[in-house]
C-alpha cells in the first residue's frame, strides 16, 4: 500500500512537470538561438484617395540580413541587422491636392532615389524580448553620421537627414519591427484560441489597430495564424502645423485582415501578409478665423508582405 502511494505521488509529480512542458511548448514566444541567420524582405503598398479621385500611391521594398549575436538568460535576443535593399516608388494620380496634407509623402514624390543606395551595407542592432517587444534599436546615429560624411552635396545632405528622420530613426524602425512581430505573446495558445495586441499602422495617417490573433492550425513544421483588426485614430495624435494651417484627422475607422505563418521550433516568421483599409476626414484649420475649418474625406489602403528566408 505504501509503495502504491509513493508510485501515485511520483506519477502525479511527473504529470505536472510534463503538463508544464506542454504549456511552455505552446507559448507564442520567439525562440531564436545565437548564430541563427535569416533575410527578411518587407514589401509595402500604400494608397490614399481624396474626394475627387485624386490619389497618391507608395510602393516600397526593404530587405535586411539578420544575425543573432546573443541570447541572454532572460531570453532577450540581440540581432545584428545589415541593410540589404531599400527602394520606394511614389506616384500621384489626378490632382496633387492631398500631398500637402498627408505626412511625409512629399519626401518620396520629390526626393532623390539615389540616396537609398548610400544606406546599403550599413549595420545597426536590435534587442528583442521573446514576447515580441522591441527593447532597443542601436547604431542608427552611427549610420546617419557615416552616410552624411560620405555625401558632399548640401542638397542631398538635407534629403538624407529627412529620410533618416522619417524612415530610419530609432522610433520609426522600432514601429516597423513592432508592426511585424507584435503578435508574439507569453500566453499558452492552442488551436482555435485568440489573443489581443495593439499595434501602430505604418501609414501616413496617425492610426492604431487593435489586433485579434487566432491560432488557426498547427502543421508539420509550421503554425498558421489569422489576423483581424479594428483600425482607429491614434489617441495620442496631435495636430500638425503646415504653413498657415493646422492639420488633424477625425472619424478614422477601418478593418485589417491577414495571415502569418511561423516556424514550429523557433516561432520565427516565414511569411506574413497584412491588408488594411480605412477612411476618415482631414481637418484643415486655417490661421485666419474668418476661414474657419475645411474637411477633406480621405480613404486609405495598405498591404504589407513579409518573407523570411533562413541563411
Amino acid at each position: 500500500m505504501k509503495k502504491k502511494l509513493i508510485f501515485l505521488i511520483l506519477m502525479t509529480y511527473l504529470c505536472s512537470i510534463l503538463s508544464g512542458c506542454v504549456k511552455m511548448s505552446n507559448k507564442m514566444t520567439l525562440r531564436l538561438k545565437k548564430g541563427e541567420a535569416f533575410r527578411m524582405q518587407i514589401d509595402g503598398t500604400r494608397s490614399f484617395k481624396g474626394p475627387s479621385n485624386e490619389a497618391i500611391e507608395l510602393k516600397s521594398r526593404e530587405a535586411f540580413l539578420c544575425n543573432v549575436n546573443d541570447v541572454n538568460n532572460a531570453k532577450d535576443m540581440e540581432i545584428k541587422v545589415t541593410i540589404d535593399a531599400i527602394d520606394v516608388n511614389a506616384e500621384i494620380k489626378g490632382k496633387d491636392y492631398l500631398k500637402k496634407y498627408l505626412s511625409d509623402t512629399g519626401m518620396f514624390l520629390e526626393g532623390d532615389k539615389s540616396i537609398y543606395s548610400k544606406f546599403l551595407g550599413k549595420i545597426f542592432k536590435v534587442k528583442l524580448t521573446e514576447n515580441g517587444k522591441v527593447e532597443k534599436v542601436m547604431g542608427i546615429d552611427d549610420i546617419g553620421n557615416a552616410v552624411l560624411k560620405e555625401e558632399e552635396d548640401p542638397k542631398k545632405k538635407e534629403l538624407i537627414k529627412d529620410f533618416i528622420k522619417k524612415e530610419l530613426s530609432e522610433e520609426v524602425l522600432e514601429e516597423k519591427i513592432q508592426r511585424i512581430i507584435g503578435f508574439y505573446s507569453d500566453k499558452k495558445v492552442d488551436v482555435g484560441e485568440k489573443w489581443d495586441k495593439k499595434n501602430k499602422v505604418l501609414a501616413n495617417l496617425p492610426v492604431d489597430v487593435d489586433e485579434k490573433y487566432t491560432l488557426k492550425d498547427r502543421k508539420e513544421g509550421t503554425t498558421d495564424i489569422v489576423v483581424n483588426g479594428e483600425i482607429k485614430k491614434r489617441e495620442s495624435a496631435q495636430p500638425v502645423k503646415v504653413d498657415d494651417v493646422e492639420i488633424s484627422y477625425e472619424d478614422i475607422k477601418g478593418k485589417e485582415k491577414g495571415t502569418i505563418t511561423i516556424g514550429k521550433e523557433n516561432k520565427m516568421i516565414k511569411t506574413e501578409e497584412l491588408d488594411s483599409e480605412y477612411q476618415g476626414k482631414i481637418k484643415i484649420l486655417f490661421k485666419d478665423p474668418s476661414k474657419g475649418a475645411e474637411y477633406i474625406p480621405v480613404s486609405a489602403k495598405e498591404k504589407i508582405t513579409v518573407n523570411v528566408l533562413k541563411q
